[in-house]
């Protein structure tokens, strides 16, 4: 799937989660079971975009920006709110 506006997204992880994304849609539109099976998949990155955010993964972690500054926080605030959104 070749779409001129995810040309223009620069970040490799927003585009790459984009064009998953659609191709996701396109899978349940056809009436795929593992596709409608897996239809929440985005649920957390779309939340994350929503909210004024991306993310990146550096070093096995995911770090989360929002407004151009990084969300500093001890091993154990990031431990306690891992997989909340």
């Amino acid at each position: 799937m070749k779409l001129q506006i995810l040309k223009e997204i620069d970040n490799s992880y927003v585009r790459e989660i984009a064009t998953s994304y659609l191709e996701l849609n396109v899978l349940i539109d056809e009436g795929n079971q593992i596709a409608i099976e897996n239809k929440d998949l985005f649920v957390a990155a779309i939340k994350l975009y929503e909210r004024g955010c991306h993310f990146f993964i550096r070093a096995g972690l995911i770090c989360v920006i929002q407004n151009e500054n990084r969300f500093q926080t001890h091993h154990k605030e990031r431990s306690e709110n891992f997989g909340k959104v």
